[in-house]
């Protein structure tokens, strides 16, 4: 028995709307990669203070002081914190 076609449709639609979503999310994490980050990002965060991490990423002002003590965030956030310096990966 053949798919309804609007329902095949409807489906091959929400692939690809998923596909997009997952791209946004994970595609720009994998632009500054562990070295760069480590290297170039870490050492000017250390001199930030905490509110401004946390308001660049959406977190708390201790998980931000965690990160400016040297706490490796996860990689969702190494994007916008590569960008709070004012450098690209």
């Amino acid at each position: 028995m053949e798919p309804h076609p609007l329902k095949a449709g409807f489906l091959l639609l929400n692939v690809k709307r998923l596909s997009t979503a997952c791209l946004e999310v994970v595609g720009p994490a994998r632009l500054v990669t562990d070295t760069f980050y480590s290297e170039k990002v870490q050492p000017v965060l250390a001199a930030m203070s905490a509110s401004v991490i946390a308001r660049q990423i959406s977190v708390s002002r201790w998980y931000a002081g965690r990160i400016r003590e040297g706490y490796r965030p996860h990689p969702r956030h190494w994007k916008a914190l590569a960008e709070l310096i004012g450098v690209a990966g």
